[in-house]
């Protein structure tokens, strides 16, 4: 498959996982504050804190090598793809009502290595996996574009 190809049906993923879920939103889901759901624990048979960190990170690589070293995401507010690096998957992780875990990450642009994003991802188990759900960006630059209202996204006016 031709390398240009690749970048359209990658932009194309994003956009379904960026805009496949709706419903979710304090600055994370599940509570209002910076982060949605309640802190994920490890009770029998539920997903632990590094596992969520893991599949996230594990997906990140993946993809950004499917996809010629960075990770695309679709910025709409902007209606463009930016090309991040990952720098560090956040020690919170949480579970949502309607059993997603999610997580945030900081990221750096891949040509501006000082221009940061911090990305909400949301993982659903599909099996013995945890696959990408929603992958939204809360913050650019240390700005924050919305919060979150229990597990509903709110815009933040004039951000």
């Amino acid at each position: 498959m031709r390398m240009s190809n690749l970048l359209v049906l990658g932009m194309v993923l994003v956009g379904l996982l960026f805009f496949g879920l709706n419903g979710f939103a304090a600055e994370h889901p599940g509570r209002t504050a910076e982060h949605p759901g309640k802190t994920a624990e490890h009770p029998g048979g539920m997903v632990s804190p590094e596992e969520v960190r893991k599949a996230i990170t594990d997906y990140i690589r993946e993809d950004s090598k499917l996809k010629g070293g960075d990770f695309l995401v679709l910025d709409s507010e902007k209606n463009t793809v930016l090309r991040l690096k990952l720098v560090r998957i956040h020690d919170k992780v949480a579970q949502t009502k309607d059993g997603y875990y999610f997580a945030c990450g900081d990221f750096q642009d891949a040509a501006n290595p000082q221009k940061t994003y911090d990305l909400d991802v949301w993982l659903k188990k599909r099996g013995d996996e945890l696959v990408p759900a929603r992958i939204v960006i809360h913050k650019e630059d240390g700005k924050t574009r919305f919060t979150y209202k229990e597990d509903e996204i709110v815009p933040v006016i004039g951000h």
